[in-house]
């Protein structure tokens, strides 16, 4: 999020019509302007995050009028675990200690947006918690790591709980098999199925 832009992480492209409900974001940063990082979630009614909610609010910044219906129907909310730039400041070579306490003295808590509380130590204790609360696991990164743009580092470990696989097949008129699959490793995961290769032989599947 920069100066009320919220953008995507690998794409890069624009998100923030599609959650009008963040808009006021940029004004509670006042005049300092900053880039955030955090992940935009619909939760249930137990607090917990809901990817098939989520998925509904997906895909709308090309449709305004149903953004703001959506918005009002499933409310998105923004959960900011990182700040890399503020004000004149890049922290990007910051460790994560201390872009966390920068992140904080922000204050930033909204009807929309908060930063959720980051706990040093106890990992085994949080992972129970979080398992017991029904949630699908947490994210682990070491204090000092640094912020590396698009790049998978072991510094940064997320834990799942149940990983699932779901497998999608489709048809093609006049043709005898399934003609591609689609898959994706994790329900948790919003992101866009991928195509795989068609299928050599032909399976009779059950709905």
């Amino acid at each position: 999020m920069d100066r009320g832009i919220l953008s995507d992480n690998v794409t890069h492209a624009r998100r923030h019509p599609a959650y009008p409900e963040l808009a006021g974001l940029g004004a509670a940063l006042g005049s300092r302007p900053a880039v955030l990082d955090g992940e935009v979630v619909v939760l249930d009614g137990e607090g917990r995050s809901d990817c098939e909610r989520l998925q509904s609010r997906m895909d709308l910044a090309g449709s305004p009028a149903k953004a703001a219906r959506m918005a009002t129907k499933t409310p998105a909310h923004l959960m900011l675990f990182d700040i890399v730039f503020l004000d004149a400041h890049d922290l990007t070579r910051s460790p994560y200690a201390e872009r966390r306490t920068t992140l904080e003295s922000l204050v930033l808590a909204g009807a929309a947006w908060s930063a959720p509380a980051a706990f040093s130590g106890h990992g085994q204790q949080a992972l129970d918690m979080t398992r017991t609360a029904g949630l699908e696991g947490l994210l682990a990164k070491r204090l000092t790591s640094l912020d590396e743009p698009s790049v998978r580092s072991r510094v940064w470990i997320k834990i799942w709980h149940v990983r699932t696989e779901d497998i999608v097949g489709g048809w093609l008129a006049g043709r005898p098999r399934p003609a591609h699959l689609t898959a994706r490793r994790s329900p948790h995961e919003p992101t866009r199925p991928r195509r795989t290769a068609p299928l050599r032989r032909q399976r009779r599947y059950r709905p």
